[in-house]
């Protein structure tokens, strides 16, 4: 199972919601542990007002759209990030959403190998299924 953790350096969590991190670490969990699979640039990250000059609307529909197209094209099942935002009742329908109570990307790949079968029973609950969080 493909998880993208929400990371602006690859080593530390962030303290914004899940669509404004700087990249995504793609980790397969696997039935030995969790590896590094690719990092994927956020090309739809808020870095503030659009084209127009308008303030990007922080739970903007097409944004969430993008972010699925973009991570279901990798097989992505699973999101990580210490927050999530209001998009996350769009996301729930296609991903497991995993809120870390942790500060780094090592303690969450730790954290996932640990909670590996509650995320796979809140995958099989279908678009009903319920954020996971773990610490």
């Amino acid at each position: 199972m493909l998880c993208a953790i929400a990371t602006d350096d690859g080593t530390q969590l962030m303290d914004r919601h899940f669509g404004d991190a700087a990249q995504y670490d793609i980790h397969q969990l696997t039935g030995t542990g969790v590896l590094l699979v690719k990092t994927i640039v956020n090309p739809f990250r808020d870095d503030g007002p659009d084209e127009h000059g308008s303030a990007v609307d922080h739970a903007d529909h097409l944004k969430a759209g993008n972010m699925k197209e973009l991570f279901l094209a990798d097989d992505v099942r699973v999101l990580v990030s210490r927050r999530f935002g209001p998009n996350i009742q769009r996301m729930v329908k296609n991903f497991v959403p995993v809120v870390a109570r942790c500060r780094t990307v090592a303690q969450v790949r730790d954290l996932l190998n640990v909670h590996r079968q509650q995320i796979a029973r809140a995958w099989d609950a279908g678009s009903g299924r319920e954020p996971v969080i773990i610490s």
